[in-house]
């Protein structure tokens, strides 16, 4: 598999309105502070967050979704990149206690290639993966990689119309569904990013 990529793990996922009402239905909010500990266990709360598993829109086998400075699209599982360039995972399902990548980011100028987690050790997974299982929340929440640098955006809206998904900073956050949460220095988890899913721009 490409990159690590199965297009059946990101067709098996729900769109945003449906894990939202699970993870009402399911009080998953309780369980963030637990999830927080686990992060802050392995020094990666700085870097990784939680997500709330879903897919934007629906892609072909021979597609996956990439973002790049914040407008994420369907791109061909095969296109050629250009030198240097490079595609990284930042969103990944948890299966079997294992990591299975599904939103990945395109990176120009970049020396590595593929898969890139060197900070993600074994033990953490195993740990959130456990937790999450006694929670019964593997299918509610996943393991994302937190935007760094420029593309750092503490509190971000993201929109998908069509096949389309742009994240933008600001936007009223109390009109889309939470779908992903960092964690505070006493492991708190914070909403980072709301998340809607519009038929056309009037709907927004």
């Amino acid at each position: 598999m490409k990159y690590g990529y199965n297009p059946e793990t990101y067709a098996g996922l729900p769109t945003v309105s449906q894990n939202a009402a699970v993870f009402t239905q399911k009080d998953a909010e309780k369980a963030l502070n637990d999830c927080g500990k686990v992060f802050f266990n392995h020094s990666l709360q700085k870097t990784h967050g939680l997500v709330l598993l879903h897919r934007h829109f629906q892609l072909t086998p021979e597609e996956f979704m990439v973002e790049y400075r914040g407008t994420a699209t369907a791109w061909p599982i095969n296109a050629k990149l250009p030198v240097g360039a490079a595609i990284r995972p930042t969103t990944w399902a948890i299966t079997d206690g294992a990591l299975e990548p599904y939103e990945f980011e395109f990176i120009p100028g970049s020396e590595k290639f593929g898969d890139d987690l060197d900070d993600i050790n074994s033990s953490f997974v195993q740990e959130l993966y456990g937790l999450l299982q006694e929670k019964d929340l593997l299918s509610t929440f996943g393991l994302v990689k937190l935007p760094t640098g420029e593309d750092a955006i503490r509190d971000a809206y993201e929109i998908t119309i069509g096949r389309a998904s742009v994240t933008f900073p600001g936007g009223d956050m109390n009109k889309g569904v939470g779908a992903m949460w960092r964690f505070e220095e006493d492991g708190t988890g914070i909403c980072a990013r709301v998340c809607s899913q519009c038929r056309d721009l009037g709907d927004c």
